[in-house]
């Protein structure tokens, strides 16, 4: 179904550019609404499918904590990818209107753990569901979106969120899931080792496939803040996106936070800082906002 719709998008981008905000009524018989907000979907006469895909909100990041000299902190994990999945209705089943409710809420967390993103509605058809925070397994498809610390954050999902980069020391950076079609999981932020011999970098954000292929950067020691996922390949419709960049560790004043994720992508964590010079906790970043497209024939 995933593949339909791409070819779906790929046939609209061919006679038209368009606008998020806007109705589209294209004259080859296909209508296209796209939600990044809340609103009501309206049936176009004479249609007798409808198609419907998105993605929830992704999870919040961890904020970084600051520490005392001898106990040092790990590396604050990042949120999680949203659930993001397509379903089909035909238009009898659909009816004339449905309410959308676009996932969106401030979840990235000041030096704590990062909330779980809000899901998207399509009436009471279809759920997407939002990103979870720190710990536990991804999600599955049609369910959870992935949670924020797994064994196998190097195994790209599918259609389920991946997870965001797991709370610890090694390797010095931590990336986000990545995910083939739904949304990916933000880095770590930096962590400092009990003696503050060591101080890490953040983790970049994983990457998604076709929306956001170029993960965004975790902070680094001159530029402690990460990158704030964005959409990369300047698709106007919207896709999966990618996981903020981690914030990066610091000993000589407060830590970088983490950045934003985009589309369903999870926010970065924050980094950890010494508290010698009443440093102040890092925030982690917000994960992406959900969407929801109705394609109807």
């Amino acid at each position: 179904m995933k593949k339909f719709f791409s070819l779906v998008l790929a046939l609209l981008a061919s006679v038209c550019t368009v606008d998020i905000s806007k109705t589209q009524h294209l004259g080859l018989g296909i209508d296209i609404q796209v939600f990044t907000s809340n609103g009501t979907w309206t049936a176009p006469n004479h249609i007798s499918f409808v198609y419907v895909t998105g993605c929830g909100q992704g999870g919040g990041g961890n904020g970084g904590p600051t520490v005392n000299v001898g106990s040092g902190a790990g590396s604050p994990p990042g949120g999680s990818g949203a659930d993001c999945h397509s379903a089909f209705f035909d238009a009898s089943v659909a009816g004339s209107s449905q309410s959308v409710t676009i996932g969106f809420t401030a979840n990235g967390s000041m030096g704590g753990v990062g909330s779980v993103g809000s899901n998207s509605t399509f009436g009471s058809l279809a759920t997407f569901y939002g990103g979870a925070g720190a710990g536990g397994l991804p999600g599955t498809p049609f369910g959870a979106g992935g949670s924020g610390s797994c064994p196998n954050i190097n195994i790209p999902t599918v259609y389920a969120g991946n997870c965001g980069a797991p709370n610890t020391f090694l390797p010095p950076s931590n990336p986000g899931g990545s995910a083939v079609w739904g949304a990916a999981g933000g880095g770590s932020g930096g962590g400092i080792t009990s003696d503050g011999s060591t101080v890490y970098p953040g983790g970049n954000g994983g990457a998604s496939s076709p929306n956001c292929l170029i993960a965004p950067l975790g902070g680094t020691l001159s530029s402690l803040n990460g990158a704030n996922a964005v959409n990369s390949n300047n698709v106007s419709i919207p896709e999966p996106g990618c996981g903020g960049g981690g914030g990066s560790a610091n000993i000589n004043g407060s830590a970088g936070n983490g950045g934003d994720g985009f589309n369903g992508g999870g926010g970065g964590g924050g980094g950890a800082a010494w508290n010698t010079n009443g440093d102040i906790v890092s925030s982690g970043g917000n994960g992406g906002k959900g969407f929801v497209v109705v394609v109807s024939w």
